[in-house]
């Protein structure tokens, strides 16, 4: 069976005759419990990863992890960094849009009065017409 980590959440799995697949995105994997194959799309060749290893992915490199021997359980933690700086980013940039959002109700404010016209009126009154015959 071929399983997916959540990219993006992250948690700790236990696989079992299984192989899992990591990536696109930066992360750190822990190995808790047992011993792993991984096979990494940015190096060469594959590679064992025994219990208490941490392993880095960066951006982009994918990984296929699995248990390095058939019928024993492998525990895995995967934190993704890049779920911490989207946050950070969302959060900033829905800050700005907030200080925009409040900076352009300000400068409407000050056009409407800069612009505003006191109201005249173009004909005279009902009463200050005469017409004489």
């Amino acid at each position: 069976m071929d399983l997916h980590l959540s990219t993006y959440h992250g948690g700790t799995f236990q696989l079992r005759d299984q192989a899992v697949r990591l990536g696109p995105t930066a992360g750190e994997l822990v190995v808790i419990a047992g011993s792993a194959w991984m096979t990494r799309s940015d190096a060469l060749g594959d590679h064992v990863v025994r219990s208490g290893e941490r392993v880095q992915l960066p951006t982009r490199a994918g990984a296929v992890l699995e248990p390095l021997h058939a019928g024993q359980p492998l525990t895995v933690h995967w934190r993704p960094v890049r779920r911490r700086a989207l946050s950070a980013l969302a959060a900033g940039a829905l800050r700005a849009v907030a200080r925009g959002t409040g900076r352009v109700a300000e400068l409407s404010a000050a056009l409407a009065q800069r612009v505003a016209v006191p109201r005249r009126n173009l004909l005279p009154k009902p009463d200050a017409l005469s017409f004489e015959e």
